[in-house]
């Protein structure tokens, strides 16, 4: 099983049905947005490491 933060780091869904899919709506390939609940549960640790990887693709 791939974790939510693996899953949210590939930053879009990859459409293979996923059990931890982060991603509004699930399981459709190529979704970017991750939901709010999913947000809710990361912890600061996980939150900041989904932040680092935002700022590495801002040029």
């Amino acid at each position: 099983m791939l974790s939510r933060l693996f899953l949210i780091k590939n930053k879009k869904c990859c459409g293979n049905g996923c059990l931890m899919c982060p991603y509004e709506p699930k399981h459709l390939k190529g979704s970017t947005e991750i939901r709010q609940e999913v947000l809710k549960l990361l912890s600061e640790e996980e939150l900041n490491i989904v932040m680092e990887n935002d700022n590495d693709n801002d040029f």
